[in-house]
């Protein structure tokens, strides 16, 4: 690969000769991109180094740190969701200081907050399935817990899918489903 640039004139370099060698790409890319955690992406890195050293393009330096980006195929793209973080090298303690939301590890004494649709609620411990008593699917968002959906699939909330009151029964805690369905 060649990159185009221009310092008092205009050029072109090879790869190897832009980043003579892989720590050169890291600094860039830790330069560029601070959601990228180049200690721990090294060996993705490395191989990307390698990619790049043979490809048989011409490239101008100005869009040079989006290109590189491209060659991670990272799936996730905002922020706010906890596989942004992970796919990039980090860690829940990365996702809750630059969200700026503090989640605590879930916990049999720990107080969250955890969301089912438009329901938002303080939980202590884990919750589990009301009506089997089974593990939830959580996924950690920005400040909360969301509720996916129950882990056995033969809860009744996955034979009843457009039955949207067996899940808020199956997910919500009692008394939030007793207010929201007018219950005694």
């Amino acid at each position: 690969m060649k990159i185009k640039y221009k310092k008092n004139g205009n050029f072109e370099v090879e790869f190897n000769e832009y980043f003579k060698n892989v720590d050169e790409l890291k600094k860039f890319i830790a330069e560029k991109n601070k959601f990228i955690n180049v200690d721990v992406l090294s060996d993705k890195i490395s191989n990307i180094y390698e990619e790049l050293t043979k490809l048989d393009l011409s490239l101008k330096s100005s869009v040079l740190d989006w290109f590189i980006v491209e060659k991670f195929y990272f799936k996730y793209k905002r922020p706010n969701n906890i596989n942004f973080w992970l796919e990039r090298g980090f860690g829940i303690e990365e996702f809750n200081k630059n969200v700026g939301k503090d989640l605590k590890k879930l916990g049999e004494n720990v107080e969250n907050k955890f969301k089912f649709n438009d329901f938002e609620f303080n939980f202590t411990g884990i919750p589990t399935c009301n009506i089997c008593k089974s593990d939830l699917n959580l996924q950690l968002t920005i400040g909360r817990y969301e509720i996916k959906g129950c882990k056995n699939q033969m809860c009744p909330t996955h034979k009843n899918i457009d039955i949207i009151t067996i899940k808020q029964l199956a997910f919500l805690p009692p008394e939030k489903f007793k207010s929201k369905n007018r219950c005694k």
